[in-house]
């Protein structure tokens, strides 16, 4: 009995540490590469494009297609746009989705902010956070570690979080703190 208590033990340590922040991405104090993304109508966009009065939050998801984690948590993100706008952000997604992929999520689930495909994963790779659980050649190549990153009205990287598992997502509460510290100056 004591056995398989230790390997419970184990096992749900590891799945929890599987969990936890990860240090991938662009550093805080960086300048923001530029995003290589179309909207879901095709329409290349840009930093410049898509950026508030203080900045913009980019949020880098999965899949809209096929993770349901993904689509909770854009679903949730639609709660983001108000206080966001409010602080002078704009909020976009980033996913290997197709643009047909973003538009069709965005209508079925009345997605209120900006989806954007990166579909050669140019902006992925940029950032620096492909998941490297997949290969080139692999039908799930390019996809990102789920996060996000707060970059300020001059271009520079403010806040960034990332996730190894595919089962957490930054939320409201985590990254508030920092848009608020933004705003205070």
């Amino acid at each position: 009995m004591n056995r398989l208590m230790a390997f419970l033990f184990i096992v749900f340590s590891i799945q929890a540490f599987a969990q936890e922040q990860i240090e991938v991405g662009v550093k805080v104090g960086e300048k923001a590469p530029e995003l290589s993304v179309v909207d879901a109508q095709g329409k290349a966009q840009t930093l410049a494009s898509l950026t508030g009065e203080q900045g913009l939050v980019v949020v880098f998801f999965r899949s809209a297609d096929w993770c349901p984690f993904c689509k909770r948590h854009l679903i949730e993100i639609k709660d983001w746009v108000k206080p966001l706008s409010e602080k002078g952000f704009n909020v976009v997604g980033v996913s290997y989705d197709s643009p047909a992929t973003l538009a069709a999520f965005s209508k079925a689930k009345d997605i209120n902010f900006t989806l954007l495909a990166d579909q050669n994963v140019a902006t992925i790779k940029a950032y620096n956070i492909v998941n490297s659980s997949y290969k080139p050649g692999d039908d799930n190549y390019g996809i990102p570690h789920p996060g996000a990153v707060i970059i300020d009205k001059t271009g520079v990287v403010r806040y960034s979080y990332f996730y190894e598992g595919y089962k957490k997502r930054v939320q409201w509460q985590t990254i508030e703190p920092a848009l608020n510290a933004l705003t205070a100056k």
